[in-house]
């Protein structure tokens, strides 16, 4: 699907037929990993993507995540063939800031810094 800060996204398909995004992170820090995916796997929110597994293979890891259809907001800003209406944009705003306020207002606390 493309490539973010951290690895590839690949699309895949779990046997039931739900679309999952694979995210396969280049840098094998197992430091945190386990604590990152015990973080995120706590935090629900409908303006937050799942979490829904991970995995390790050596030295690799992978996140499973929920497939968000329509892709990502870097690619719908950018699409130059659909225009992104100013009120599209005003939910998107929205939508982020309560996902984050969701995050700023759980425990345990979520360290949005990286």
């Amino acid at each position: 699907m493309g490539a973010g800060g951290f690895g590839a996204v690949y699309r895949g398909m779990q046997p039931d037929g739900t679309e999952i995004a694979i995210k396969a992170l280049e840098t094998a820090r197992e430091s945190g990993f386990e604590e990152e995916v015990r973080v995120l796997s706590m935090f629900r929110h409908p303006n937050l993507v799942t979490l829904m597994g991970f995995a390790r293979n050596g030295p690799k890891r992978f996140l499973v995540y929920e497939l968000m259809e329509g892709g990502d907001l870097f690619e719908r800003i950018h699409n130059r063939k659909k225009e992104f209406h100013w009120r599209d944009r005003l939910c998107v705003a929205y939508d982020a800031a309560c996902g984050l306020s969701h995050l700023h207002h759980q425990t345990p606390k979520a360290n949005l810094r990286g």
